[in-house]
């Protein structure tokens, strides 16, 4: 398995758990200011699917 695989893997894990987080752990506080270890989380999921997104199919 390659990295780029084995990364693109590991955004599609972190973007179930930061979906968990922000919708059931976090869902009364509509409105207000996501959590920032929730932000931080989904920032490296971008980060992780702009690498996948870049790799050679």
């Amino acid at each position: 398995m390659s990295n780029l695989k084995t990364l693109a893997d590991c955004a599609y894990e972190l973007s179930s758990v930061a979906e968990y987080l922000a919708d059931i752990v976090y869902a009364d506080q509509k409105g207000k200011k996501m959590p920032e270890p929730v932000e931080r989380l989904l920032i490296v999921i971008g980060a992780l699917a702009r690498i996948d997104g870049e790799r050679p199919r």
